[in-house]
């Protein structure tokens, strides 16, 4: 696992914050690449893990998902140099599972603000970690106090989606009991 170099939260947006941002040539992948290297691949696809100044977990990146109907690692697990791009957004909200995909509920919603993070994974049965810097837009009039704010508040709705969400899923339960046992009432 190599150490990620700083990377930038760009506005992707233009006129955000009064910025104005034309873009004229192809971008770097927005976000912060980690780069790894393995000798062979693993039995299983690799899993990350992204770590706040604290230590805490804000987001894990493992398994697979639908790529033109196919699974496919979030993670590459080739023989060599693998890459991939965290996004700068930490886990999202619990999902309503009773619902169609498209309405379940968003993957992620709050990007984190400028700071120091880690990088924490696990290959060939090792852990490594690599710490790297997240910096603001250069361009961006917003200040450190106002980005924590910012991330405050998304991580106060996200835990409201989580609620209400978490909420939906225990009510379909219930549901799902008390059909069953209705069933069962009426089979007796």
């Amino acid at each position: 696992l190599f150490q990620p170099r700083t990377s930038y939260e760009y506005t992707l947006h233009e006129n955000d914050e009064g910025t104005y941002t034309r873009y004229s040539a192809d971008n770097p992948p927005y976000g912060v690449m980690i780069t790894f290297y393995q000798s062979q691949p693993q039995r299983e696809a690799p899993s990350l893990q992204i770590l706040d100044a604290r230590g805490r977990v804000i987001r894990t990146v493992s398994g697979t998902h639908k790529v033109g109907g196919k699974d496919q690692p979030y993670i590459d697990n080739n023989a060599g140099i693998n890459r991939y791009v965290w996004d700068f957004n930490i886990d999202g909200p619990v999902k309503y599972m009773g619902a169609p995909e498209l309405f379940q509920g968003p993957d992620d919603i709050v990007g984190v603000p400028p700071g120091e993070y880690s990088v924490r994974m696990r290959l060939s049965g090792r852990t490594y970690v690599q710490h790297f810097r997240v910096a603001p837009d250069p361009r961006s009039l917003f200040t450190q106090a106002e980005y924590e704010q910012t991330f405050a508040v998304g991580r106060h709705l996200q835990a409201l989606f989580s609620n209400v969400d978490t909420m939906l899923n225990n009510l379909d339960a219930v549901k799902k009991t008390l059909a069953t046992d209705l069933t069962a009432a009426q089979h007796a």
